[in-house]
Order: structure tokens, then C-alpha cells, then sequence
């Protein structure tokens, strides 16, 4: 009780240290970050100092990420957890996408800074090739193939399908955090004839209502998934099988 107190103490310390420096470089679980990114508010690298940023996803990766695993991650984001997985089982198992195209440059700069060569693809993944509309949002972590609010900006992405992508790439581990879209993605993936035996996935029913976040649920464990209640952490799913 009392490491975990000194734990959250040294953390919030660590954080107001940042917030009051207005610090741009960080070091998060090991992944050297440069937070100086139109997208990146202030308000938004909040999170960077007071170490929230996908708290939960590292440490259900701590455990569960293994050094024979291909890791596909859709949705980088700013290339944190593709860094992290590159780090942990090597560069040339992991792939990523993100279909935001003014986070490609960024998602680049994090993997030099730490020295690592993740594969990454400026691309939506949905049923077929070709393009589609995709919102951009202030805050990057907000973008998606769901417009979500009268702010944004839509620009035109390229599309690739998603179970091409996984037949070329062979992942054993899926990463999912696409702000809405995993509603429409998820029903796509042909489960039944791939090799992926984890999924690690933040669902938004905020944005696509509770009733549909059931139902991707329900998707998943119907594909011979287990979702694992002990390592799930709030919207932060993991399903084994």
C-alpha cells in the first residue's frame, strides 16, 4: 500500500515538474517522445506529463507482449506503442497504421529518437482499396472515419483491406485504438483464417454508443476469443484465444 502511495506521489511530482517546464521532450516507459506537434495541445500533453498516456495499454503489453509475437497496431497515433513493442520484440515484427497523414512525419520522429524502424503506413484499413474521408480533429487522439464533432476537417485517405493486410503481415498480436471506427473495422476481420491469438483494443462507446460496443464484444468472443476480465482495464480490452 504504502509503494503504491509512493508510487502515485513521485508520479504527480514528476508530472506538475513537466507542466510547469512546458517540457517538450519526455522519456514514457522507456519511449523518448517530442510533444511539439500542432495536434498536441496543451491540454492533451497533460496526459504525457502525468504519465496517462496509454497507461493502460503498456501494461497490459508488460505482461502479455511476448518475443515471438508480430504485433499489428491500427491506429499509432504518435507512434508510442509501435515504439514500445519495436523495442521490447524488434523492429521488423511489428507494423503499423494510421490514417491521419499529419501524424506520419511524427510517428517517424519518435521512432529515430529511439532508434528503432517499425514499418508504418499512412492508410485506413476497411473492406477494399481506394479512398475514403477521414476527420481530422484538433487533438490527434480524436481523428477518425467518424466525424465527431462540427470542427473537423475532412480530408481524403487512401484504404487498403484489412484482411490483405493481415494475411501479408501474419500478426499474432492486434493492437486496435481508432476513436470510433473499430464499430465498422471489426466485423470486416475474417478471424476464422488468421494467426492473431491476442487483441488488445480501446472501444469508444462514447462515440458509438454502448449497444454497438456490446455487440463488438460479442464479435470478438464469437470468433474463439476470450475477453481476459483481469487484465482489461475499463475501455481497454484484451481478448486471448
Amino acid at each position: 500500500m504504502l509503494k503504491a502511495l509512493l508510487k502515485h506521489l513521485l508520479r504527480y511530482l514528476k508530472g506538475s515538474y513537466r507542466s510547469l517546464l512546458k517540457s517538450d521532450f519526455m522519456s514514457l516507459h522507456g519511449v523518448k517522445l517530442n510533444l511539439n506537434h500542432d495536434n498536441i495541445t496543451h491540454q492533451l500533453k497533460s496526459f504525457f506529463y502525468n504519465e496517462n498516456y496509454e497507461a493502460e495499454e503498456v501494461g497490459i503489453l508488460k505482461n502479455h507482449l511476448k518475443p515471438n509475437d508480430i504485433v499489428m497496431e491500427i491506429g499509432a497515433g504518435i507512434g508510442f506503442l509501435s515504439c514500445y513493442c519495436a523495442q521490447h520484440i524488434g523492429s521488423a515484427r511489428v507494423f503499423a497504421y494510421e490514417a491521419n497523414p499529419f501524424m506520419i512525419n511524427k510517428i517517424n520522429e519518435t521512432y529515430s529518437l529511439n532508434n528503432v524502424t517499425p514499418e508504418i503506413y499512412n492508410k485506413l484499413l476497411t473492406s477494399k482499396t481506394g479512398k475514403t474521408a477521414f476527420f481530422l480533429e484538433k487533438n490527434f487522439w480524436s481523428s477518425s472515419s467518424i466525424r465527431r464533432s462540427t470542427d473537423s476537417e475532412e480530408v481524403e485517405v487512401v484504404t487498403a483491406n484489412i484482411n490483405d493486410e493481415i494475411k501479408q503481415k501474419k500478426p499474432s498480436f492486434l493492437i486496435i485504438d481508432i476513436e470510433g471506427g473499430e464499430k465498422d473495422l471489426i466485423p470486416l476481420i475474417d478471424f476464422a483464417n488468421n494467426q492473431i491469438q491476442k487483441i488488445l483494443i480501446e472501444i469508444h462507446p462514447h462515440v458509438i454508443g454502448e449497444r454497438k460496443a456490446s455487440e463488438l464484444v460479442s464479435c470478438i468472443i464469437s470468433n474463439s476469443f476470450n475477453l481476459n476480465l483481469r487484465e482489461s482495464k475499463g475501455i481497454v480490452l484484451l481478448f486471448e484465444r
